[in-house]
């Protein structure tokens, strides 16, 4: 895909759904991931958030004492200039090999035209027992049922969906291992309509404490995967 016309549909995305002066939201179980893989880091770790956005998460590792931490994505800059932030596509990053303890992505694995391709990048770029975690939208959430119906249908009224992809978490898992890390944590989230038109987390709460995490991995609203490069390639 042409990377302009990639970042059309990634500023559309981000644009609709995102504040952007909004902070990191506390409960929000993917930073309480990240932050989980952390207390296995120094404070000078080198980490990368593939896909930034707006710097938000970026931003929140650096107030809790984090260093060395890059942003990149295909804006040409980012209205936080506090932070590293550099411009680049994830799927070919401009680093080199094993630069990085910790690589973050959240809801960016869905924008890239070949995740087996991209993961091996980020691989290579992996120190040994370095961390990756992605989460994404799930391919067999209902909420990826509607987007694809959207997709297809009304491709006009939502261009932003033009050239996402909705992929198998199983299948983003197992090719982590044949790449050579393992898998610490299969897990997922739901978010419901009744939470989304109240503006409170009850529902969703309520299904994410008491469904097994096999049910949200596959079939959550998005997937959550957290694995480990081995000590030697």
């Amino acid at each position: 895909m042409n990377i302009d016309h990639k970042l059309i549909q990634i500023k559309k995305a981000y644009g609709q759904f995102k504040n952007p002066s909004a902070a990191v939201d506390e409960n929000n179980i993917q930073w309480k991931t990240i932050l989980e893989i952390c207390q296995n880091l120094s404070k000078d770790a080198s980490i990368l958030d593939a896909g930034c956005g707006d710097g938000r998460y970026v931003k929140a590792l650096n107030k809790i004492g984090f260093t060395s931490v890059i942003g990149v994505d295909l804006f040409d800059e980012i209205a936080d200039n506090s932070i590293n932030y550099q411009k680049a596509d994830v799927s070919n990053l401009p680093f080199g090999h094993q630069k990085f303890d910790f690589i973050y992505s959240i809801s960016v694995i869905n924008y890239t035209d070949d995740f087996q391709s991209t993961l091996s990048k980020w691989m290579n770029l992996l120190k040994p027992e370095g961390f990756i975690f992605i989460s994404g939208h799930n391919k067999y959430s209902i909420y990826s049922f509607i987007r694809v119906i959207k997709k297809e249908a009304f491709a006009q009224k939502f261009p932003h969906l033009k050239h996402i992809n909705f992929y198998n978490p199983v299948k983003i898992s197992n090719y982590l291992k044949t790449i050579g890390l393992k898998i610490y944590v299969k897990d997922g989230f739901f978010i419901t309509w009744i939470d989304k038109i109240l503006s409170n987390r009850v529902s969703s709460n309520f299904l994410n404490k008491y469904t097994p995490k096999y049910l949200k991995f596959n079939f959550g609203y998005h997937f959550i995967i957290v694995a480990r490069k081995s000590k030697v390639e």
